[in-house]
């Protein structure tokens, strides 16, 4: 009767022996598979950061955002890459997406504007249209949106601090 319990013992310890080994081997796959996965994943982000440095340099050069045409297609072709691709790059560094990038830029070329005192060489509407927005309203909740003022808000701060 020993025996008998000595060889179940034995059974039952090379069974779970071979479950844990069993276990073992689909946790390493499991990490491998994982290990891939972030490989991959950085593969892919690098990618796309390499994209939106090539999105940044060519606003900083070109100047597109100034032309109230412009949309991502527009983008799109002229990096000759697709729409995803684009839309992608600029949503891993920017929370806002294309438009907010877009409109990012058209304020910075209005603040600049405003800070060269063109105000007083152009009307508003020269500068904001100048700088690619088509509307009004559209350029006065966008500018109250980043800078947390309107543009004679703004307009009034630089004159100020010009006194001083």
């Amino acid at each position: 009767m020993v025996i008998h319990y000595f060889n179940s013992f034995s059974k039952i310890e090379n069974q779970a022996a071979a479950l844990i080994e069993n276990n073992n081997n689909v946790r390493d796959n499991k990490e491998e598979k994982e290990d891939i996965n972030k490989d991959e994943n950085f593969y892919e982000n690098e990618k796309y950061k390499v994209l939106y440095q090539e999105i940044i340099e060519y606003f900083e050069k070109s100047k597109p955002y100034k032309n109230f045409d412009f949309n991502i297609q527009s983008l799109a072709k002229a990096l000759q890459t697709n729409t995803s691709y684009i839309s992608r790059a600029i949503n891993i560094k920017n929370e806002k997406g294309f438009k907010g990038l877009l409109n990012y830029y058209r304020i910075e070329q209005v603040k600049k504007d405003f800070l060269n005192n063109h105000q007083k060489k152009y009307t508003i509407k020269h500068i904001y249209t100048d700088a690619g927005f088509s509307h009004q309203a559209s350029f006065n909740r966008t500018f109250k949106e980043l800078e947390g003022m309107t543009p004679n808000e703004f307009i009034k701060n630089i004159k100020r601090k010009n006194k001083l």
